[in-house]
């Protein structure tokens, strides 16, 4: 399978809107040769620890209900394989990535049960869900959305495509401590503006978390 199909595929199990399963299968080259059908046990005696660039993303399937976990899946992977899934059956050495709510979690099938792997992704190969911010504050992104659920707010209270220039003009007026207007530094983070004036370096924090812009439009602090 090319890296463009992987990239696909691994978009669609980790990004997604919705939850979802993925069968990564050790790569059949002459590196991974020796680990094939191996338990975990093995491995760690072997001093190999599954990372994902030793796997190829085989399937992905959608959570669809609750009755999908690891032994389902393994269960209808070996009996009953779905009618677009080719491979052969899922078996000791494979891995499961379970994706709920935009967390992946990666399992190693082993000779009974499965066990966690939270190494899997790597330290500098975190899963794709696990990278995204919003481009704005910072705060983890839900699969599918280009900001978090608060600046989302921010940009239906603007009317715009909210940018720091005009989050500082809407909250921010002038320094309450020498009503300068200058502005030395400004930054959103998940909970606040904080803006810096320039003029004394006075540092003020202003509450803009999801809960505080509902109150904003009545009270008037929101200006046009």
């Amino acid at each position: 399978m090319g890296k463009t199909m992987q990239a696909i595929l691994e978009k669609e199990l980790l990004q997604g809107e919705k939850s979802r399963y993925g069968i990564y299968r050790l790569r059949r080259s002459e590196a991974y040769s020796s680990y094939i059908f191996c338990s975990l046990e093995v491995l760690r005696a072997a001093d190999v620890t599954p990372k994902k660039e030793m796997y190829a993303l085989v399937y992905v399937g959608e959570l669809s209900d609750n009755r999908i976990d690891l032994e389902w899946i393994f269960t209808r992977f070996n009996t009953n394989h779905p009618a677009d899934f080719f491979a052969a059956s899922v078996s000791v050495g494979d891995i499961i990535v379970m994706q709920k709510k935009g967390k992946a979690t990666a399992y190693y099938v082993e000779p009974i049960g499965f066990s966690e792997l939270p190494d899997f992704w790597g330290e500098d190969q975190k899963n794709e869900q696990m990278l995204r911010k919003c481009p704005l504050c910072g705060a983890p992104l839900e699969p599918g959305k280009r900001l978090c659920k608060r600046c989302s707010l921010l940009e239906r209270l603007l009317g715009e495509l909210p940018t720091l220039e005009k989050i500082t003009e809407a909250f921010w007026d002038h320094c309450f401590a020498c009503e300068s207007e200058l502005i030395a530094s400004v930054k959103l983070t998940p909970e606040n503006l904080v803006v810096q004036c320039d003029n004394c370096g006075e540092t003020h924090v202003i509450p803009v978390r999801e809960e505080a812009l509902l109150r904003y439009p009545d009270s008037g602090i929101l200006r046009e």
